[in-house]
């Protein structure tokens, strides 16, 4: 059995997404990445895979995996353990780390918004949208443009090591559900030459996020899943492996309210960005000391209020050497989720049930799968 869903767990960088992908590099050729977890490197000296696969289910959490999942569904019999989600536990940031293989500290996309000192402006990261008005920003895509990285798909196909492809409705190779996602994978395998496959569903995310957790859309979505995998499963050539993870798990939130504290209000120089459940708050300088007593006043136990810099001594966001201009991106202090709420500057920016991004075991433990003919 794993931890209690509500309690705290905080990012575990030796045994993370980051550290599944160290092993896949390593195996493919490529030894110089993050080091990897011994289990996955058992598993994968043991076979003589020609091609791997990476599959990521975004939002399925070890906790709802053994909640949503009956005892005879496929996919619990294939769990090879949990990993710890990278921090913050949210799409831009894990996904990123899982595309990348570089912990957030490193490739900086931290959440789903970021204030860029560069242009001045807060932008929806992926969409390159303007906070709060789904319009696009007047510059060309900031994170591209300020936190470029190199796919390891890509490093892998251009080092001559494995023909590398990304399969989602967002890349090029483009699958609008999951059936096609299975169909994607199968092809490509079956192609000649060794293959590193890098494939990416919404599911079970977006139906969480506004359905909610435990919810009947959500268990009608994750039987399809099932399966889908387990007839990909019997039809996939026996040198493949399909290892499936998730990028982070999600918990039932409800809102707290920034705008219904005036006093903490004026206090910032701009909304908070980052995640509703991992909020990064820049604050006027007069007010940098009374910052904390305020914001515990109106939302003390709900969430760890920690000083930027301390969270990056902490390694919070990843061990080792930080990307010089991280800090920037922080903002003076970060609110992290131990609760079941979720900040917003007002009541009606709150359109989602399911959320992550917090400390929740919920949302830190993600399944590894692994998965073969």
């Amino acid at each position: 059995m794993i931890a209690s869903g509500n309690k705290q767990h905080w990012p575990d960088y030796r045994c993370c997404g980051v550290n599944l992908v160290g092993s896949i590099a390593a195996y493919l050729g490529m030894p110089d990445m993050h080091p990897g977890i011994p289990e996955v490197d058992n598993l994968l000296s043991r076979g003589a895979w020609r091609s791997v696969v990476l599959l990521v289910l975004d939002g399925l959490g070890s906790v709802s995996l053994e909640e949503l999942f009956p005892d005879e569904a496929f996919l619990p019999g294939r769990r090879m353990m949990d990993l710890s989600a990278v921090y913050p536990s949210t799409t831009v940031a894990a996904t990123t780390s899982l595309r990348s293989g570089l912990y957030p500290n490193e490739h900086g996309w931290l959440g789903w918004t970021m204030f860029f000192p560069q242009n001045g402006t807060s932008v929806d990261v992926f969409s390159n949208q303007v906070q709060f008005t789904q319009q696009p920003a007047p510059f060309p895509h900031a994170a591209n443009t300020f936190l470029p990285y190199t796919p390891l798909e890509k490093r892998l196909h251009k080092a001559g090591l494995a023909a590398g492809f990304a399969v989602s409705r967002y890349d090029e190779l483009h699958a609008d559900d999951f059936e096609q996602l299975c169909d994607h994978i199968l092809t490509l395998v079956q192609g000649p030459g060794r293959q590193y496959v890098y494939a990416y569903t919404n599911q079970p995310d977006a139906d969480m996020h506004t359905h909610g957790v435990d919810s009947l859309p959500v268990r009608r979505t994750l039987r399809e899943i099932d399966r889908r995998l387990q007839a990909l499963a019997m039809a996939l050539p026996g040198d493949v492996l399909l290892l499936a993870t998730a990028d982070h798990g999600l918990i039932d939130a409800e809102p707290a309210v920034i705008e219904e504290h005036p006093r903490l209000s004026e206090m910032l120089l701009r909304p908070g960005v980052l995640e509703p459940r991992a909020c990064a708050f820049y604050v006027k300088p007069r007010h940098h000391h009374a910052f904390p007593e305020a914001f515990s006043q109106a939302f003390g136990g709900d969430f760890l209020l920690l000083d930027s810099r301390e969270a990056l001594l902490r390694g919070l966001f990843g061990p080792g050497v930080s990307r010089q201009d991280l800090e920037s991106y922080v903002g003076d202090y970060l609110a992290l989720a131990i609760s079941d709420k979720a900040l917003f500057m007002k009541r009606e920016h709150c359109k989602m049930l399911g959320m992550h991004a917090g400390l929740t075991a919920r949302e830190m433990l993600v399944p590894l799968f692994a998965i073969t003919h």
